[in-house]
């Protein structure tokens, strides 16, 4: 199998007007177009840890999925700023994550989680998209 480079390296700067990176702080933040709707989903896919994804809108706790296991979905729409915190077994997640405004035309956001050793971010997914008609 032939490796391939990692297209979210840290020290490559992205030329769609998005980000893309990891933290271990189990939260990442993102500012949204003015006045947009959007629509988020959040999977939980592990049946080991159990997982916790917190949805801020400003710093407002607006919902939340606590799950254990691979069919779990939340769905939410609503405006401005928009943080995500996951948390597997009450730690924080490590969390890999894209973000592709597009010069603010429809744009998406992509993060997963890790909170075991494997680093495969495959523990919770987040995709927002937007704008929705």
């Amino acid at each position: 199998m032939e490796k391939v480079n990692d297209p979210c390296a840290p020290d490559k700067p992205s030329n769609c007007g998005g980000e893309c990176g990891t933290n271990d702080t189990g939260k990442y933040c993102f500012q949204l177009p003015q006045s947009i709707r959007f629509d988020l989903t959040a999977y939980d896919n592990t049946g080991t840890h159990q997982q916790t994804v917190k949805v801020y809108i400003g710093n407002l706790l607006v919902d939340r999925l606590t799950r254990r296991g691979t069919d779990n979905v939340i769905g939410v729409k609503t405006y401005t700023k928009v943080c995500i915190e996951i948390v597997g077994d009450g730690k924080p997640c490590k969390l890999r994550y894209a973000y592709s405004p597009l010069d603010e035309k429809p744009g998406t956001v992509i993060i997963g989680a890790e909170n075991g050793i494997n680093n495969n971010y495959n523990n919770s997914m987040v995709v927002l998209n937007w704008p929705l008609l």
